[in-house]
């Protein structure tokens, strides 16, 4: 996401929270332009009640929560009318950002919905809106719903549906309804994904990418996985999406691309090797089945050196 967004854009300040001292020594260790590392032990400190928190959820669940809770710890340092926005680590800009920000304009807040392909709509109860891109104004209206947000993910952030509510995800349906100057930022080419990908048309024009005519600004590369060095799973199956040629050279190529040039060993996560007994059970048949199904969709990206298929 940083190296993307570094070729699109030179005017930007990216505070990254180092969720342990590796990380955190590792980010220090690149002295990355434009880039500050905040210690996840700095924001606690600041937010006293996410220590609490951290007792009663999962670590996963924990870090749905310090979506917002960073966002607030951003936003009491920087200047009033100042833009404060959270960024989800798995975006990739392919032009600059600029256009979000010229919709989102003179508003307080500024979301992205879903906008998820005919077949998927029954994922909207995990909300109607996507974290991956969210917007904050320092002015009364913006910190407002920044605080609300931050106090019901204190209060409730765990990774199931209930009430309406979904992690830190679900509170963002009430933003539009609670709190006045609310930007739905809504077009193609802003947060295209795998849950929205297979009703839009994605095409090169003029060395440039593409959707439905209007430039793609950044694609959110969710459930991308390395299984080994040289095996991706693109998790667009999920999305009913076929993973044709154009799309692997158009989308992925440059993403995985981008990760093996910065980690040329690879970040392998690991496939599963299931055992005979597991395989035969209802629960192993079902996934043969899944797998089977991401096959035929061509889900799968292979690597052969600096080739990609």
């Amino acid at each position: 996401m940083y190296q993307s967004l570094s070729a699109h854009c030179d005017d930007f300040l990216l505070w990254v929270v180092a969720l342990s001292p590796e990380c955190e020594h590792q980010l220090c260790a690149c002295a990355l332009p434009n880039v500050k590392v905040v210690p996840l032990n700095e924001i606690e400190r600041a937010i006293p009640e996410l220590v609490v928190a951290k007792g009663n959820r999962s670590l996963v669940e924990y870090y749905y929560t310090l979506s917002s809770a960073a966002c607030e710890y951003v936003i009491q340092r920087v200047a009033d009318n100042d833009l404060v926005t959270y960024l989800d680590a798995d975006l990739f800009f392919f032009a600059s950002p600029e256009p979000v920000f010229q919709r989102i304009g003179n508003s307080s807040v500024g979301i992205t919905p879903h906008r998820f392909s005919p077949g998927l709509e029954r994922y909207e109860k995990v909300g109607k809106y996507n974290v991956g891109w969210v917007t904050f104004r320092r002015d009364a209206a913006g910190t407002a719903c920044l605080k609300w947000w931050v106090a019901r993910c204190l209060e409730w952030c765990y990774e199931r549906q209930e009430a309406g509510k979904y992690a830190d995800q679900g509170y963002l349906d009430s933003f539009p309804k609670l709190f006045d100057n609310v930007c739905v930022v809504d077009a193609p080419g802003i947060n295209l994904a795998p849950w929205n990908l297979g009703q839009h048309r994605v095409e090169m024009k003029h060395g440039s990418v593409v959707v439905d005519g209007e430039p793609l600004v950044f694609f959110h590369f969710a459930e991308v996985r390395q299984l080994s060095r040289w095996h991706y799973s693109t998790g667009t199956a999920a999305g009913r999406v076929w993973l044709t040629w154009s799309l692997r050279r158009t989308l992925y190529w440059p993403y995985i691309a981008t990760l093996r040039r910065i980690a040329p060993g690879g970040l392998p996560s690991g496939a599963r090797r299931p055992k005979l007994g597991s395989i035969v059970s209802r629960a192993g048949l079902r996934a043969l089945a899944k797998g089977v199904f991401k096959i035929v969709m061509a889900e799968y990206v292979v690597a052969f050196g600096d080739r990609l298929f």
